[in-house]
């Protein structure tokens, strides 16, 4: 079996006999291996023996491995030399450490969002925010640097990862946490040029609303989406939605 069709395999979640690589580069692997253990970046930092930093920068596609460094990062994984061997491909055809194209990196990231939603609807929040709120910092901090198109599309991706992270606070019993990632995926969402981030979070915040007992304000933020200007017919329906269950709830004729 070659080093592809190796990748194409699934990880194993547990922490003994080797893993199955994922399809992506380096980092993407890297960082959906991580998820997929709900490790921290701290944690895979501290197994590899190597910076916090360089773990983000990795992950971000902002740097190629070195030797050494892949070398670690595969100890830590036991992935039995496939990260190696995966980091020795991505380095044919360009210098150790130099900075890389961001685009695979966004595309992978959307994957390992995926499976991190598929993992919470299994396990709850408890086993993926550590990893969301990971993924979160490693894509503000390359939104930060990022120029052009790449830029808004790696914004419009954190802002994604802010809803989820709102959903999953929710889910934890915790509405205002809920509503600060909210909030942050309706700003990073404007940052990558998408005004519907808004418009959705409006819903969003109404079911939050509903959630903690304000009927009043359930009914307030659905009027709000409803009447946005970047609302279109799911929003829509979505917060006609939200404002019914209000008035119903509120006992309104």
């Amino acid at each position: 079996m070659d080093a592809a069709e190796r990748r194409a395999g699934t990880a194993s979640a547990g922490e003994s006999g080797g893993t199955r690589l994922p399809p992506g580069d380096f980092g993407v692997v890297l960082a959906t291996l991580r998820a997929r253990r709900g490790w921290s970046v701290r944690e895979v930092a501290r197994r590899a023996n190597v910076s916090e930093g360089q773990i983000c920068n990795l992950e971000s596609g902002l740097r190629n491995p070195s030797p050494a460094v892949a070398a670690a990062c595969d100890a830590a994984f036991g992935a039995d030399g496939e990260l190696v061997e995966l980091a020795g491909s991505g380095r044919r055809g360009t210098r150790d450490d130099s900075v890389v194209d961001s685009g695979p990196v966004i595309a992978g990231y959307e994957r390992v969002l995926g499976e991190l939603k598929g993992i919470g609807r299994s396990t709850g929040p408890r086993f993926v925010t550590a990893s969301i709120k990971s993924i979160i910092r490693i894509l503000t901090d390359s939104g930060q640097r990022a120029v052009g198109e790449q830029r808004a599309e790696i914004w419009l991706l954190a802002s994604k990862f802010a809803e989820y992270t709102g959903w999953m606070a929710q889910e934890a019993g915790n509405s205002a946490e809920a509503l600060r990632w909210t909030n942050l995926a309706v700003r990073w969402g404007a940052d990558g040029g998408d005004e519907t981030v808004a418009a959705y979070a409006l819903t969003r915040k109404a079911f939050i609303a509903q959630h903690r007992g304000d009927t009043g304000a359930a009914i307030g933020f659905a009027d709000q989406a409803a009447r946005h200007p970047a609302a279109g017919p799911v929003i829509r329906a979505h917060a006609a939605r939200r404002a019914a269950l209000g008035h119903a709830s509120r006992g309104d004729a």
